[in-house]
C-alpha cells in the first residue's frame, strides 16, 4: 500500500483530483490530514507546505517529499540531504496567479488605490495623485515561467522591459524585447 499525505486540504485540490490519484491503483491509500506527526510513520508520500527535521525523524517509510513552493532551500537541512528521500517542487505551476497578483499590486501602488481606501476607511476625501504605467519600465529579476508570463502581462501597459540575467531566450517579436 502506497499512502499520499496532503497536509492541510487545499482549495484546487478537489475529490475529483483524489479520485483520480486513488484511481491509479487498488494500493494507493490519500490521506488529508494537518497533523502531520500522527500520520508520517506510515506515509510513502508527501506533499506539503512544511517539512522539518522533526518530520523526517518520524517518518519511518518515505520515499518522496512534494513541496507545494518552488523554492526547497528551507527544506535542504543536512539530514534530509544525507537521506535517499526524493524532493521535487511545484516550480512553473503558478505563472498566471502570480502574474496576475503582480499586475495587480502595480496598479494598485500607481493608481495609489491603497491610499483611497484607507481615506475611505477613514471617512476622509483625499485624492492622491496617481501615477501612469504606460511608458514606464517594468524589470524583472528571474525569467521563469512567472516571470515570463509578467513580462507578457506588462508588455502590454509599459513601453519598456527589462529582464535579469540569466535569461530564457524569449523575446517579443513585437517590442524586440
Amino acid at each position: 500500500m502506497v499512502t499520499i499525505l496532503f497536509t492541510r486540504y487545499y482549495e484546487m485540490l478537489e475529490e475529483k483530483h483524489i479520485m483520480q490519484i486513488k484511481n491509479i491503483s487498488k494500493n494507493v491509500k490519500v490521506i488529508i490530514d494537518e497533523n502531520v506527526f500522527k500520520v508520517i510513520p506510515d506515509v510513502d508520500i508527501l506533499i506539503a507546505g512544511t517539512f522539518n527535521k522533526e518530520i523526517l525523524e518520524r517518518a519511518e517509510k518515505l520515499q518522496w517529499v512534494h513541496a507545494l513552493a518552488a523554492g526547497v532551500d528551507r527544506l535542504l537541512f543536512p539530514e534530509f540531504r544525507e537521506s535517499d528521500i526524493v524532493l521535487t517542487n511545484s516550480s512553473g505551476v503558478h505563472p498566471i496567479p502570480i502574474s496576475e497578483h503582480v499586475l495587480g499590486m502595480m496598479l494598485m501602488l500607481t493608481r495609489r488605490f491603497n491610499k483611497s481606501m484607507k481615506s475611505q476607511s477613514q471617512k476622509k476625501w483625499e485624492r492622491p495623485t496617481p501615477v501612469e504605467l504606460h511608458g514606464k519600465t517594468l524589470g524583472i529579476v528571474g525569467f521563469g515561467s512567472s516571470g515570463e508570463r509578467i513580462g507578457q502581462l506588462g508588455l502590454g501597459n509599459l513601453q519598456r522591459f527589462l529582464k535579469g540575467e540569466p535569461l530564457i531566450n524569449v523575446v517579443n517579436k513585437k517590442t524586440g524585447y
